[in-house]
This record gives C-alpha cells, sequence and structure tokens, in this order.
C-alpha cells in the first residue's frame, strides 16, 4: 500500500502532515483528513520523521520512537501499541532512547547512536533478523540485529531489508 499522507519537516523543526487521517497518523489529535499542512506537536521536539502507509513514525530530540496511526494493521510495529486503538497524536513507543533513524515498510528498520541495528514488524522471510522467529511471527517491540556495532543504514523495501556497515 503507498502512502495516502505526506509529512515534513521545517527548518525550524516542526513537523506537519496532510492528506488522508483515517488512521489519525497525521497526529493532529483528530481523523479528519487534511487538503493543506497541520503542525504534529507543539515545538520543534523531532529529528526524524518517517511516512509509513497508515501510520508516522518520528524520533523526539529525546531519542525516543514515537508513532500515530494504526495499531491493528499487521506489519511495521505499530502493532506494538497496547491497547489496539488507533492514536490521532504521536505517543511513546519504547522506553528505550538514543534512536537516530528509522526505515519503515513490511518491518522496520532503527539505528541507535551506538550504531547497532534494531528491527520489528512482521517478520516475513525472516526479515526482521531474529533467528528466534518464525516466518510471520509479529516481533512488537525493537529487537536487536546481531551484536554488530558498525552498521550506517538499513532501508527496507517490502519483505527485503538491507543493512549497510562502516569498516
Amino acid at each position: 500500500m503507498l502512502a495516502d499522507s505526506t509529512i515534513a519537516k521545517r527548518n525550524d523543526g516542526t513537523v506537519w502532515a496532510w492528506g488522508t487521517n483515517t488512521t489519525g497518523k497525521l497526529g493532529d489529535n483528530t481523523i479528519i483528513s487534511r487538503s493543506s499542512p497541520v503542525q504534529i506537536g507543539t515545538t520543534g521536539s523531532w529529528n526524524v520523521i518517517h511516512a509509513g502507509a497508515q501510520n508516522n513514525f518520528l524520533i523526539g530530540t529525546d531519542g525516543g520512537i514515537y508513532g500515530a496511526g494504526s495499531t491493528t494493521t499487521t506489519g511495521t510495529g505499530y502493532i506494538q501499541y497496547a491497547p489496539s486503538v488507533n492514536r490521532s497524536s504521536p505517543i511513546l513507543l519504547n522506553a528505550s532512547t538514543g534512536w537516530n533513524n528509522i526505515w519503515l515498510a513490511e518491518n522496520a528498520s532503527v539505528l541507535k547512536n551506538d550504531g547497532t541495528l534494531w528491527a520489528w514488524g512482521r517478520n516475513t522471510n525472516l526479515t526482521i533478523g531474529d533467528p528466534n522467529t518464525s516466518n510471520g511471527i509479529i516481533r512488537s517491540i525493537p529487537i536487536q540485529v546481531g551484536t554488530d556495532t558498525n552498521w550506517t543504514s538499513a532501508p527496507v523495501g517490502g519483505n527485503v531489508k538491507l543493512g549497510i556497515k562502516s569498516y
């Protein structure tokens, strides 16, 4: 499914979104679709943003991962919300901090400042890199992929994950 909304960050650090909002993914505390940008939050408190098909993910200046939108669709970490209801404003997904980039598709990849790679979502074709999880099982919280600390990028697409290390 293609994203049917847009999320953008301005030079002042504020984040704005517009488009379809039936799941609340625009993060403006509504489920009203918008034809013009609305601000997510009230300050420039976001470092990284990423739009998903039915949700948006942000990494805050505090280093935490936040998300808004669908919690019931399978796939990307939106299933880690509890209880399973759509969220119309960004909520903290994981108490851990130090995240510095995020990529989404069928599942999610995130990098920490220490160079470790983490993933969550549906383990279709074993793409989250979890040897203890069967094909198709859902991981609802980020798990570390291996033990290496030299990851620089981990873009995902559909059922494919690509990791790039530095040497």
